[in-house]
C-alpha cells in the first residue's frame, strides 16, 4: 500500500468513538444501530464534487449523510467531551458567560435537525447530498478543511479493511468539532436557496438588464432559431443558415483607427512562455520553474491590437421581377445572413427598392419578412432607386453597403450604367439565382471581382420535392428505352462502392445504404449474383436504424448542428418521404419495439410512430445514455421499453460478481435472452451469469468504456489501449480473435457488410456505329470493340484492333429530370435510319429501331459473354445478371432478336 492508499485509509477509518462503522467489506457504511447510512459508490460521487476545495474531516461528511437519512447523535454521546471542556479553561469562560459546554452541542444539534427536517427531495437524490455538501462546506473556514487527497475508486482499494480495524480513540474531541464543523455550514442555509442551487446550479436567479439592446447579429441569429421552428419560414432559416459561412465581408483598411502593433507595453506576472523576460532564464532550472507556477515570473505584456471601430451595415434588397419567386426567398435568406454573420456590426440599416426611392424594410422581425415578402416591384432593375444612397448614408468609413440582386441584374447594361452613374454606389453587390448560387463582388464591379462563392444545398431544403423522381417530359418519356420503364429492373447490376449501413430482412437478401447515398439490395452470401437499386439518393446524414415493413423500407438519420434527426421512407415504387424529428441534439440510438421507434438522446427518450413518424411520447431518462437501449447513473442502469402507452425505463438487476463501477459495457446480443456485461477485466457474461466468455488482454492492463465498441449484433467486440499501441477484434460467437492490420481496419470489421457484388463493365463508350454490319464502339481512350457472335451464339465484345472506323453517329444528351433523381445518365447516338443506341453510364447499351418499332433490346457490356435482355421479357447471359426466379432464354432466340433490332437502326 503506498502513501497515497495509507492517508486515504486513515482519513476513512472509524474511531471506537464514533457512531458509525464500515460494513460489508467496505462496500457500505451504518450507524451504530445497524442502519445503512451511505453505500460507498455514493461516498466516492460526494468526495468527488468536495475535493477541489479540500476535504473537510471525513467525520462531518458522515453525520451530514446520517441527518439526510434522519440519524442524529445525541447530546448524550457527544457531552463525555463537553465534560473534559467543562474543567478546562475554555470551561471556565463559558460559566463566566453563564454557558455551560453541552449548550454549545445542543445548538449544534439542531443546525443537524434542520437537515433531517428538509423536504426528501432536498436531501435523499445523490444529487441533493452533492450540493447540500457544496454549499455547507463551502461556507466552512479553510483551516477546517485541511485534507488534499486524490479522491478516484483507488482511494478505496484498500477499503476491505476499514470494518476491520479501528483507529486510535483520541477522546471525542473530533465528535464535537465534526458536528461544529457541519452546524458552522448549516447556519444561513434557507430550504428556498438549496432548492433554487440543486435546480439550476445558481444561489439566485440571475435579473434581466434594464436598458440593454442586443446586437444585430445577435437579434438575426435569435430569429434565424425562432424561424427553424415554424413551417411557414423554415425554408428561408435554413438557407441563411447554409449562406452564413459565406457572408463574411471583407473592411476596408481605412477604416480601421492605425495604432502600433507588436510592440512592448510594459511587463505583467502572466503570459505564455515565449514572452518570459530573458533576465528570467538566468535563473537556475528550479527557481524558474517555482517562479512560473507562483506567478512571480515576469513576462512582456503587448500592447493591443488596432481598434476595429463600430460598423454600420446597410443593405439594399432588389424586389423586381427578375427576383420574384424562389430567388426572392435565396434573396432575403442572404440578407438575413448578412445580419447574422457579423458580430462588430453596430447598426444594421435595411432598405428594399421601390421605383426611384427606397423604403425601409424590419428584417429582424416576422412581421417585417412577411410584409418584404408580400410585396412585389415590377422593375427590372434598382438602379433608379439607389440615387437615394447618398442622402441616406454617413461616412463610408463606418458604413458598408451591400445589394442583393438577380444575376441577370448586375449583368444587365442598362443596371450597368446606372450603377457607374450613382455618386455613392454600394461597396457589395451580392447576385442570387434560383438555383442557390450566391456570389459577392465589390467595386469596382465586373465579372472578374468576384470576392465570395457559395451553392446553397437546395435539395435539403426541399427534400419532400427533391426525394421524389423528377417527372421527364413527352419527348423524354417517348425516348426512354423499355429496359428503364420495366419494375423491377430486368438486370442485377453489380453495385460498387461502400456500405455506410446494411441489415437483412431476410437470409436471402441485404438492403444496404451506401456512401454515396444509393439504397441497394443483393443476396448476401453470394457475391456472383448481381444486385439492384431500390432509392438513387437518400436524404444525408449517418444512419442510425433501418427496417422493412410490408415492402417499404424506414431508416432514421442522425442529426447535427444544423440538420434535425430524419425520418425517412422509402416506398417500394422508389418514392422517397421525408419527416423532421427531434431537433437540436443529435440522437445516439434508435430501437424499434413493434410499430414504435424509441430514439434516444443524452438525457431524454423520444417515442415516435414508426409508419407515419409522428411524436408519441418525450420522456427524461434517469441518467446518461450508455449504449444502444441503456442507460448508466451513477448507481443503476435502465432500459428504456415501451409498455403500449409510455415509455418506461425498467432497472437492470446485475450480477452479484459485477459491481456498477466495474461495468464497462451493457449490450444486447441476437439470439440471446437478456443482455450481456463487460467487465473491466474483460469478462463477457449473460445476466445471469450462466454464458461467460473471456476477452484476453495485455498483463496489467483492464478495459475501459471509452476504449471499448460492441458491434450492432453484439457478437464483436473491439478493445484498444492507445497507450500501447494495442488492438483486438474478438469475436464472442466463435470465441476468438479476428485478425486485422490496424485500428481503422478493426473498426471496419466491427460491423462489415456482406461482401458487395462486383463485376466488370465497359463504362466508357463514347461513339457507335455499324461497321460492316455489327456494331462498333468506341471507348474514351480510342479502343474499338464489335459486338459479335460466338460459336455457342452467345453476344460478346471483339476488340477492333488495326482499323478505325467512320461515321460514327452524333450522340446527345437525354434529359432525366433532376439529376439527383437518378444514378445514371443516358446519350443517345442516332443512325442515318431513325434508330438510336443509347449509352448508359452504368455499363449498358439500349438499341430502339426507328420511331413506330416497337422491338428493343438492352445488352450489358460485360467482359466474356453479354447479357442480354429483349422488351418481350426474354433474358439470357452470364448467371450474375439473371434473376434467381427468371429461366434464361435460348441464346439463338436472342441472337435472332439482336439481329432484328439491328437491322432497324
Amino acid at each position: 500500500m503506498n502513501a497515497e492508499q495509507t492517508l486515504g485509509v486513515a482519513y476513512l477509518k472509524a474511531r471506537a468513538s464514533d457512531p458509525w462503522r464500515w460494513a460489508e467489506n467496505g462496500e457500505v457504511l451504518t450507524w451504530k444501530d445497524g442502519a445503512t447510512v451511505a453505500f460507498r459508490a455514493e461516498i466516492l460521487q460526494i468526495l468527488r464534487a468536495l475535493a477541489p476545495q479540500r476535504l473537510p474531516p471525513f467525520g462531518s461528511v458522515v453525520f451530514l449523510m446520517a441527518a439526510c437519512r434522519g440519524k442524529l447523535p445525541s447530546v448524550a454521546e457527544i457531552f463525555p467531551a463537553a465534560a473534559r471542556m467543562d474543567q478546562g479553561a475554555a470551561g471556565q469562560i463559558l460559566r463566566v458567560l453563564g454557558r455551560s459546554p453541552a449548550s454549545l452541542f445542543e445548538d449544534a444539534l439542531k443546525e443537524l435537525g434542520r437537515i433531517s427536517a428538509l423536504p426528501e427531495a432536498l436531501r435523499t437524490s445523490l444529487r441533493a447530498k452533492q450540493v447540500l455538501a457544496e454549499i455547507i462546506f463551502d461556507a466552512v473556514e479553510p483551516d477546517h478543511r485541511p485534507f488534499r487527497l486524490r479522491v478516484s475508486e483507488s482511494l478505496f482499494q484498500e477499503a476491505g479493511s476499514l470494518d476491520r480495524c479501528l483507529a486510535e480513540d483520541d477522546g471525542g474531541q473530533d465528535l464535537s468539532r465534526q458536528i461544529e464543523i457541519l452546524a458552522s455550514g448549516m447556519r444561513g442555509l434557507t430550504q428556498e436557496a438549496l432548492a433554487l442551487r440543486i435546480r439550476t446550479g445558481l444561489e439566485a436567479l440571475p435579473e434581466a438588464a434594464d436598458g440593454v439592446d442586443l446586437p444585430p447579429a445577435v437579434r438575426a441569429r435569435q430569429l434565424l432559431d425562432q424561424l427553424l421552428s415554424t413551417s411557414e419560414h423554415r425554408v428561408l432559416a435554413l438557407a441563411a443558415r447554409q449562406m452564413m459561412a459565406a457572408a463574411q465581408l471583407p473592411r476596408y483598411l481605412h477604416a480601421r483607427e492605425e495604432l502600433a502593433v507588436g510592440g512592448v507595453a510594459g511587463l505583467s506576472n502572466r503570459g505564455s512562455l515565449d514572452r518570459l523576460l530573458l533576465s528570467e532564464l538566468a535563473h537556475d532550472d528550479m527557481t524558474l520553474a517555482t517562479r512560473v507556477a507562483l506567478n512571480e515570473a515576469l513576462y512582456l505584456h503587448e500592447e493591443p491590437p488596432e481598434y476595429q471601430p463600430p460598423l454600420t451595415r446597410c443593405l439594399i434588397l432588389d424586389a423586381g421581377i427578375r427576383l420574384w419567386g424562389l430567388p426572392r426567398l435565396f434573396a432575403t435568406s442572404s440578407a438575413l445572413a448578412l445580419a447574422a454573420s457579423d458580430l462588430r456590426t453596430a447598426v444594421l440599416r435595411v432598405w428594399r427598392a421601390s421605383g426611384d426611392r427606397l423604403v425601409p424594410v424590419d428584417l429582424l422581425s416576422t412581421e417585417g419578412l412577411a410584409e418584404h415578402l408580400s410585396v412585389l416591384d415590377t422593375a427590372l432593375h434598382p438602379g433608379a432607386a439607389l440615387r437615394e444612397l447618398e442622402q441616406l448614408l454617413g461616412p463610408r468609413q463606418s458604413t458598408q453597403t451591400v445589394l442583393i440582386t438577380h444575376p441577370c441584374t448586375f449583368a444587365d447594361p442598362e443596371f450597368q450604367r446606372a450603377l457607374h452613374a450613382c455618386r455613392r454606389p454600394p461597396d457589395f453587390i451580392c447576385t442570387v439565382d434560383r438555383f442557390g448560387e450566391c456570389v459577392f463582388y465589390e467595386a469596382p464591379f465586373h465579372v472578374g471581382s468576384v470576392i465570395r462563392e457559395s451553392q446553397l444545398d437546395v435539395e435539403s431544403l426541399f427534400p419532400q420535392v427533391s426525394g421524389k423522381p423528377a417527372a421527364r417530359s413527352e419527348m423524354a418519356a417517348r425516348e426512354l428505352p423499355a429496359f428503364l420503364k420495366a419494375t423491377p429492373t430486368p438486370f442485377l447490376l453489380p453495385l460498387a462502392g461502400r456500405a455506410d449501413f446494411w441489415f437483412q430482412p431476410s437470409e436471402a437478401r441485404c438492403v444496404a445504404a451506401l456512401s454515396d447515398r444509393r439504397l441497394v439490395e443483393y443476396h448476401p452470401g453470394n457475391h456472383h449474383v448481381g444486385g439492384r437499386l431500390l432509392a438513387p439518393r437518400l436524404p444525408s446524414g449517418r444512419k442510425l436504424w433501418a427496417g422493412e415493413v410490408d415492402g417499404n423500407i424506414y431508416l432514421v438519420n442522425a442529426g447535427s448542428a444544423r440538420r434535425p434527426n430524419r425520418w425517412v421512407r422509402v416506398r417500394k415504387d422508389g418514392v422517397i418521404d421525408t419527416l423532421d424529428l427531434c431537433a437540436g441534439e443529435p440522437a445516439s440510438a434508435v430501437i424499434r419495439q413493434d410499430r414504435v421507434l424509441l430514439v434516444a438522446r443524452e438525457h431524454e427518450v423520444f417515442a415516435y410512430d414508426l409508419f407515419t413518424g409522428q411524436p408519441l411520447e418525450r420522456a427524461p431518462s434517469p441518467g446518461r445514455w450508455h449504449r444502444g437501449r441503456y442507460f448508466s447513473s451513477l448507481q443503476q442502469f435502465h432500459a428504456m421499453h415501451w409498455d403500449g402507452r409510455r415509455i418506461q425505463f425498467i432497472p437492470m438487476k446485475l450480477p452479484m460478481q459485477v459491481g456498477v463501477s466495474s461495468l464497462v459495457a451493457l449490450f444486447d446480443r441476437e439470439g440471446f435472452e437478456g443482455p450481456w456485461v463487460l467487465t473491466q477485466m474483460c469478462q463477457a457474461m449473460s445476466l445471469d451469469g450462466a454464458q461467460k466468455v473471456q476477452v484476453p488482454l495485455p498483463i496489467g492492463q483492464s478495459s475501459h468504456a471509452r476504449q471499448v465498441q460492441v458491434s450492432r449484433d453484439g457478437h464483436r467486440v473491439f478493445l484498444s489501449i492507445p497507450a500501447l499501441s494495442w488492438t483486438q477484434l474478438f469475436d464472442l460467437k466463435e470465441g476468438r480473435p479476428i485478425a486485422h492490420a490496424s485500428a481503422e481496419a478493426g473498426m471496419d470489421l466491427l460491423d462489415a457488410a456482406p461482401t458487395i457484388p462486383t463485376h466488370p463493365l465497359l463504362r466508357s463508350v463514347e461513339d457507335v456505329t455499324l461497321y460492316h454490319g455489327e456494331l462498333c464502339l468506341r471507348t474514351r481512350k480510342s479502343d474499338c470493340f464489335l459486338v459479335q457472335a460466338g460459336p455457342d451464339s452467345s453476344l460478346r465484345l471483339v476488340p477492333l484492333e488495326g482499323v478505325e472506323p467512320s461515321g460514327w453517329w452524333p450522340a446527345e444528351e437525354l434529359s432525366l429530370g433532376y439529376p439527383s433523381a437518378h444514378a445514371f445518365t443516358l446519350r443517345a447516338a442516332r443512325s442515318p435510319q431513325g434508330g438510336q443506341v443509347i449509352l448508359d453510364s452504368r455499363g449498358l447499351l439500349h438499341l430502339k429501331g426507328p420511331l413506330g418499332e416497337t422491338r428493343e433490346m438492352t445488352l450489358a457490356l460485360s467482359s466474356g459473354r453479354l447479357a442480354v435482355w429483349a422488351n418481350g421479357g426474354a433474358i439470357c447471359g452470364p448467371s450474375f445478371f439473371i434473376p434467381p426466379d427468371v429461366q434464361a432464354a435460348p441464346a439463338e432466340e436472342m441472337l435472332k432478336h439482336y439481329t432484328d433490332c439491328l437491322s432497324q437502326l
